[in-house]
């Protein structure tokens, strides 16, 4: 009896043993539709967990095995859950299953195989919400739509048709600074770009799906915060400056009041980012101005960037003494004691004269004079023998802010002697130099950041220009 119970055990065990799987008859054969396709086999009483086996059609080259019991699947397998590099497109493969009986720790024997084939190679391109766009910023992503098993995407650039390069990444993502040949990316440049991809390191790259277009758009730039509310007293003079941006090879500024909208003058716009406000045909003193600037890179011109508000005010200047006074019945004019060639011209009537320095208002040339009883101003004029009046020092410098060195534009003949003297913000000097040329660099290395005063001084005639100047680190 003992033995029969034995025997009955025994056998009992070998059949469980001697069962097997295989993938349902709806999967054998089959062509999926898609690679996260369920595939199924038939179950069986009491097992844990199933093995299916990916083999060549051939049936003498195991691919990859996978587990479900490990993997909490049941007993369904998708060639999605196989893992990227294994499963090919357009590939014929023989599956065949076994089973796990977690009472024995014993898989059994496999079942048949069954010939299971993938879907032909969907086409993919750069994603609808990326066709004909501006990119702002070449680290900005441009996204493909993605493939189920892809491994690898080649992103091919080409401009108006030619082509440029391949860019090879291992996500569905691209970005401009991707690029490799030399001066690329360009601002105001259309770039055509197609998508191919691949899902084994050794499978042919799929066919290029259909071509979008993006742009790589002008950046924005800001006038320097240090300008935004401050005031404008002598339009010909007090310079104001947009933060510099490396790209630009132009700066065109703007001014708006109301309904007055006006662009700056400036024939041949370059890379200097400052401006004065004589550049603005009509603009007036005692108005609050909204200022805005954008930049040309590329030869191509962006968008003007948010503005900051200036305010101009008519530049009357402490009064100073010159020793001397002066009445005038109905105006008149008076030659200097001295014997230099300098005209004090008043307007009174009646009153004793006050005096002011020198002052540049819009249009160029042009010197004001007050009416009435009570003169606040005098304005001391200076000219040479038979010239148009103009003895206004014409100088540019840049960068501003700047961090090490800056370049001096003077429009001054080299018979004038221009010194420059540095002050910091406190009034303190600092050094001075002898501008020389009509272009000279200048190395500031030496200066701590803050805020400085450029006084350039014209020996030959005494006129005098400041430029306030930030140096930023």
């Amino acid at each position: 009896m003992r033995f029969n119970i034995l025997f009955v055990v025994f056998f009992f065990s070998f059949s469980i043993k001697s069962q097997t799987t295989q993938l349902k008859a709806a999967f054998c054969p089959a062509t999926l539709s898609s690679l996260g396709t369920n595939m199924t086999c038939n179950g069986v009483e009491g097992a844990e967990g199933y093995r299916f086996e990916i083999w060549n059609q051939a049936q003498d080259d195991s691919i990859k095995t996978y587990d479900s019991y490990a993997n909490n699947r049941g007993n369904k397998l998708r060639f999605s859950w196989v893992g990227g590099g294994v499963i090919e497109y357009s590939t014929t493969y023989a599956i065949r299953v076994s089973w796990y009986d977690l009472e024995t720790d014993v898989w059994s024997v496999p079942g048949t195989f069954c010939e299971v084939t993938t879907p032909s190679n969907p086409i993919t391109q750069i994603a609808p919400a990326f066709c004909g766009a501006e990119m702002a910023s070449d680290n900005s992503n441009i996204l493909c739509n993605q493939v189920t098993g892809a491994i690898q995407y080649r992103f091919e650039i080409s401009i108006d048709g030619v082509f440029l390069e391949n860019v090879d990444k291992t996500t569905y993502k691209l970005r401009l600074s991707d690029f490799t040949i030399p001066g690329h990316p360009q601002h105001c440049t259309q770039y055509d770009i197609r998508v191919a991809y691949r899902t084994t390191s050794a499978a042919a790259w799929s066919q290029f799906g259909t071509s979008c277009f993006v742009t790589f758009k002008v950046p924005t730039t800001v006038i320097s915060p240090v300008y935004c509310g401050s005031t404008i007293n002598y339009l010909q003079q007090d310079t104001i400056n947009a933060n510099a941006l490396g790209v630009a090879d132009g700066y065109r500024f703007r001014i708006e009041s109301g309904i007055t909208i006006i662009e700056d003058t400036v024939a041949t716009p370059s890379a200097y980012n400052g401006i004065t406000f004589v550049k603005f045909p009509g603009v007036e003193y005692d108005q609050n101005y909204n200022v805005s600037v954008k930049i040309r890179s590329n030869g191509c011109w962006g968008n003007y960037g948010p503005s900051c508000a200036i305010r101009t005010e008519f530049p009357f200047i402490k009064q100073e003494t010159l020793g001397r006074t002066v009445i005038a019945s109905a105006g008149g004019t008076l030659i200097s004691d001295n014997g230099l060639n300098d005209y004090i011209l008043t307007n009174t009537l009646g009153e004793t004269k006050t005096n002011t320095e020198k002052i540049f208002v819009f249009p160029p040339n042009t010197f004001i004079l007050n009416e009435g009883f009570q003169q606040p101003d005098q304005w001391i004029v200076e000219s040479t023998q038979n010239q148009k009046l103009n003895t206004a020092l014409n100088i540019e410098v840049y960068p501003n802010p700047f961090s090490g060195n800056i370049i001096i534009d003077s429009e001054s003949s080299k018979e004038e002697q221009i010194d420059l003297n540095i002050y910091a913000a406190d009034g303190r000097f600092i050094k001075t130099y002898s501008v020389q040329n009509s272009i000279q660099e200048l190395n500031l290395n030496y200066l701590t950041s803050g805020k400085y005063v450029f006084e350039f001084t014209n020996q030959k005639t005494n006129t005098k220009l400041n430029k306030t100047l930030i140096k930023s680190y």
